[in-house]
């Protein structure tokens, strides 16, 4: 039982990588969600290297429903802290009392001249029926690099330890690269490249656009599970607000909001 438990764990992290995967999708993002480029605090579930963009202390908290199955929701839970380098913890927590997936990451990233360097070390529990539990560990690292003032490259790689859960199965060992282009300042294009290993392969195009001083919208299309993704956000004094929609014509809908507090 334990063991048709995890390889149905691995399956649903591999199918549609990032749409269903605990390893990057964690935060409401409207667009994709894009990984390896993601510079605003959502990077703290993302590409950890983006952190170093932040120059103040944040909280971030993150809710997902998918597929309007009860079993599959999660929470998510962070703080960055701004320092030399930044650092940010995080916690997240998804399943039910059948399965129950815990992770908790400590995330650092540092900006060497044009390149943002990043590196996550995350611990695994996964609770089978209440009662029964396997744990492990994984490493991540990612990087991003200013190309030019309008144009962001990054790349994200996870579980490059290759660790195992159980005895037998890979944990979720997903890459990234994908490129950001402010094509003005009220619009940003993305575009992005990603594969499990051993399974899909994954492309995905989207776009924040401004629409007001306070308000965002999003959207994108990510190919491995043909999945649309829409979002809006909205910014009121040191409090971020975002909500995200993903359609999949045979699944069903995804929900996800999440709330960042930054101070000073």
């Amino acid at each position: 039982m334990i063991k048709c438990l995890i390889r149905a764990y691995v399956w649903m992290c591999s199918f549609g990588l990032s749409a269903q995967s605990p390893e990057v999708d964690q935060a409401p993002v409207g667009t994709g969600p894009f990984v390896s480029t993601e510079q605003s605090q959502w990077a703290l579930f993302r590409n950890m290297a983006g952190l170093a963009e932040s120059d103040s202390w944040s909280m971030v908290l993150a809710y997902r429903y998918p597929y309007n199955l009860k079993e599959l929701q999660s929470l998510s839970w962070g703080i960055i802290v701004p320092s030399k380098p930044n650092l940010g913890i995080s916690i997240f927590q998804s399943g039910s009392k059948l399965f129950l997936n815990q992770q908790i990451a400590l995330s650092g990233s540092k900006k060497v001249g044009r390149l943002n360097l990043g590196l996550r070390v995350k611990y695994w529990r996964l609770t089978f029926t209440g009662q029964d539990h396997l744990t492990s560990w994984s490493v991540a690292v990612g990087m991003q690099v200013q190309l030019t003032e309008k144009l962001v490259a990054g790349i994200f790689l996870s579980n490059v330890t290759q660790n195992l859960i159980g005895q037998e199965e890979l944990l979720p060992t997903v890459w990234f690269t994908g490129i950001n282009y402010d094509a003005s300042p009220k619009l940003q294009l993305s575009l992005e490249i990603g594969h499990n290993l051993s399974y899909l392969w994954e492309y995905k195009l989207g776009f924040d656009y401004q629409l007001k001083e306070n308000i965002s919208v999003r959207s994108g299309f990510n190919s491995s599970n043909r999945e649309g993704h829409f979002g809006l956000g909205f910014n009121i004094n040191k409090v971020q607000i975002d909500y995200a929609l993903g359609i999949q014509l045979l699944l069903g809908i995804s929900h996800q909001a999440g709330l960042i507090y930054s101070w000073p």
